[in-house]
């Protein structure tokens, strides 16, 4: 899902936190879908009810945390005047980890050289070094 929202930050990172800890994909699709379909931009999701979201968040489970990273990703995407995501500081988004920040690095600032922890992240970032290095594509921001 990375690929397909790397042309959207807030898209990209809403998405991590949905998908954080669910493994069924159909359930991950179907929320997301959802979300997106209700809550396009970040002001649309400030504006909702509580119930509303409970509603389509309810099955990924731990609703509370869920939301809680969701408002404080919105607010700082609309307050920043230069949005950047980071794991401490001033950077440092509720419910955003290491997974969310390397999945912002590489699928949104284009960062394929970094080394993720997560293995799949991992072994994205060696196939699109690869793939540079046979000159199909470069590795760069991915819009």
């Amino acid at each position: 899902l990375q690929e397909f929202y790397a042309h959207d930050p807030w898209r990209l990172l809403v998405c991590c936190v949905l998908m954080s800890r669910v493994g069924s994909m159909n359930t991950k699709h179907t929320c997301t879908s959802n979300f997106f379909e209700k809550y396009p931009t970040p002001t649309a999701f400030i504006e909702a009810k509580y119930e509303e979201c409970q509603e389509i968040l309810y099955p990924l489970g731990l609703f509370p945390n869920r939301l809680k990273s969701l408002i404080a990703l919105s607010n700082k995407f609309l307050s920043d005047e230069a949005f950047e995501v980071g794991l401490e500081g001033k950077n440092k988004i509720f419910g955003i980890g290491q997974f969310g920040l390397e999945s912002y690095l590489i699928f949104c600032k284009g960062m394929t050289d970094i080394k993720p922890k997560d293995c799949t992240l991992r072994s994205f970032c060696s196939w699109q070094q690869k793939q540079a290095a046979n000159g199909d594509q470069e590795p760069e921001r991915l819009m």
